[in-house]
């Protein structure tokens, strides 16, 4: 066991030095030990990958839905509130023919783990929710139309 310095004795650097690679030869050694012990031994995931494989789980194909391109053309005087960023629609706070305030919030989107609202940019009446719950939407996308 290294006694700790005290204002009594002087230091001495090599008894320090010579301890510091007592203490790094050790903790190499033990990283050494920890890396090659079985409980980083990567063989137990084996059994879940082979079930995986088997039952199609390892690889995931969707389909996309295709893209469309369509041109919409509102009235003069509707508003279109569009989404700020690509997610999902979690939550829709209004529905159609309803009267709402500015700033009132209309829907609740999801992105990235974190919820975005999308405000009414003005007082109106709810003519259109294009999107329901559960919806993709991209950034710039109509979400709600208000008159």
């Amino acid at each position: 066991m290294v006694e700790s310095p005290s204002a009594s004795q002087p230091f001495a650097l090599k008894k320090a030095n010579s301890l510091w690679r007592s203490i790094k030869a050790l903790s190499k050694s033990k990283a050494t030990a920890l890396m090659s012990s079985s409980k980083h031994d990567k063989t137990p995931l084996q059994p879940s990958l082979a079930n995986w494989h088997a039952n199609g789980q390892f690889h995931f194909d969707s389909e996309e839905a295709d893209a469309v391109d369509v041109q919409v053309t509102w009235d003069e005087d509707a508003i279109v509130i569009d989404s700020p960023v690509s997610g999902s629609v979690w939550k829709m706070e209004v529905s159609e023919g309803q009267t709402v305030q500015a700033g009132q919030v209309l829907a609740i989107l999801e992105s990235m783990k974190m919820e975005i609202p999308i405000y009414a940019t003005e007082k109106g009446v709810v003519t259109d929710l294009l999107l329901t719950e559960g919806s993709r939407v991209s950034a710039g996308q109509a979400v709600v139309v208000l008159k």
